[in-house]
């Protein structure tokens, strides 16, 4: 009975250290798929809220998570309208990126933040 208290604690303690430290590598060095989807989200709903007039959460809804993939139905945006800034991420804060509106320019995505 002891012996099998041991392997489930040392297993549990092993999935947790698993866990945790995935995603602090994931968090820390995301892979480029991450960053290109979170440009692509940042982008669409950049153009679709400053441009268009939409509402930010509808186009992510509608337009980013509409094709089905399952990195893109975890992504998240952040409107700032007054500096026209979009934020976009996997959780919100995973491979982060950015998407800046500047006026008779249109959206750019900026990966380092500097538009």
């Amino acid at each position: 009975m002891r012996l099998m208290k041991r392997i489930v604690t040392g297993t549990a303690a092993a999935l947790v250290l698993g866990i945790v430290g995935g995603l602090a590598w994931i968090t820390i060095a995301p892979p480029q798929l991450l960053r290109v989807g979170s440009g692509y989200a940042a982008k669409i709903v950049c153009s679709n809220v400053f441009l268009a007039g939409r509402d930010p959460q509808e186009v992510l809804a509608s337009d980013v998570q509409a094709p089905g993939n399952p990195l893109l139905l975890m992504m998240r945006v952040t409107v700032d309208r007054d500096s026209g800034r979009v934020d976009a991420g996997l959780l919100g804060f995973i491979g982060t990126n950015q998407a800046t509106y500047r006026p008779g320019l249109g959206c750019t995505v900026s990966p380092d933040g500097s538009a």
